[in-house]
């Protein structure tokens, strides 16, 4: 019988080749959409030289660390079979990808970007240290400040919003400094829980240690689970602004992001 991890792999798609549309509109065909330094590989590719592989109750995915790579390093991007429009997502993890050039991600994005949306649950680059969580959209959509403990980077959706970076979007720092990076490895890691409603996204995160009992069981509820570290809510329709998503995992090196701020990195 197989494992619930061998399961959960069985329902990605490993594409490489991607075609995606530049904020410009011209749409261009690349092994990364964000031009980082990798080349996507197959499901039987990935298995073969061990970026993927599963436990009874784990999945590893990771990086080609021993062959040279003059251009870009064999890495992963799973993207589930199924579509989501709302609901509850929860990830357990224990290790993320850390260190200068790096640039992982969990996530989840509609068809026809920025058209239906994107959310970013776990993303960051280099040795950051919090977690970032972000919305990025068409424009109108706005979110309010408060009703969070994280920290506010900026609040206009819009991926070509005035006054902010190209495809910033509406930003929220988490303000502990375990929540990612070195910290959060050192830590055990630990558990994001995403809730997507009509009305809200909320990014709630808890350390190894602080799971509350219900998040990783079969009737988990977030009404109980207290301030979250993100929330985007305000002058944003949500179901006209996020629909039709697939779910991400990826692991970038340097690209749109960790490439651009590689100076800032200190290395």
């Amino acid at each position: 019988m197989d494992s619930i991890s061998s399961l959960f792999v069985l329902s990605w798609v490993f594409p490489s080749g991607l075609a995606h549309v530049l904020t410009n509109g011209i749409q261009k065909k690349d092994d990364d959409p964000t031009r980082g330094f990798v080349k996507f590989t197959s499901r039987k590719l990935a298995k073969k030289l061990g970026l993927i592989s599963t436990s009874a109750d784990q999945v590893y995915m990771g990086v080609d660390t021993t062959r040279r790579a003059p251009n870009g390093r064999r890495s992963v991007r799973l993207e589930s079979k199924a579509n989501f429009t709302r609901g509850l997502f929860v990830l357990d993890v224990e290790h993320l990808p850390w260190g200068c050039g790096t640039w992982p991600a969990f996530w989840t994005v509609g068809e026809n970007w920025p058209d239906n949306g994107e959310i970013d649950i776990i993303e960051g680059v280099h040795e950051q240290q919090h977690n970032g969580v972000a919305l990025h959209t068409a424009p109108d959509c706005k979110v309010s400040p408060g009703g969070y403990s994280g920290v506010p980077v900026t609040t206009n959706c819009f991926i070509q919003a005035k006054g902010q970076s190209s495809n910033q979007g509406c930003a929220i720092l988490d303000s502990s400094p375990v929540s990612y990076g070195e910290g959060f490895n050192s830590n055990g890691g630990g558990v994001y829980a995403m809730e997507w409603t009509s009305q809200h996204i909320k990014v709630w995160w808890w350390p190894r240690g602080g799971i509350p009992a219900d998040a990783l069981g079969d009737y988990p509820a977030p009404e109980a689970w207290g301030t979250p570290a993100a929330m985007f809510n305000g002058a944003c329709e949500m179901d006209r602004r996020f629909r039709n998503h697939k779910i991400v995992f990826d692991i970038t090196f340097c690209g749109d992001w960790a490439g651009n701020t590689w100076e800032q990195s200190g290395w």
